[in-house]
């Protein structure tokens, strides 16, 4: 799919939300080039004001609530893990 679009150059920088890393932020070229130290930067500043954003630590918080509960959520052939988690509530009067 990338030859479809005609990338020539890309530039990725990390993608933090509360100290953590999530992704990257990415920015692509039709034409293959170098990218400036300044723009490098820019790329940097955005994707900091961009994780300051609260829809997106909402966004993390929810991707990760869903891995989380996925296996408990899987079904019938997780029915161990939810009598587990039952048992560790009745013992500790939860």
């Amino acid at each position: 799919m990338v030859d479809q679009l005609r990338v020539g150059g890309v530039l990725s920088v990390p993608f933090r939300v509360q100290d953590q890393p999530v992704g990257t932020l990415d920015v692509y070229a039709s034409q293959p080039r170098a990218w400036t130290p300044g723009e490098v930067e820019a790329l940097g500043a955005l994707a900091v004001v961009t994780a300051e954003l609260e829809l997106v630590g909402t966004g993390v918080e929810l991707a990760v609530r869903d891995v989380e509960v996925a296996p408990v959520a899987a079904g019938p052939g997780q029915s161990g893990l939810v009598e587990q988690a039952k048992k560790a509530l009745v013992a500790t009067g939860g």
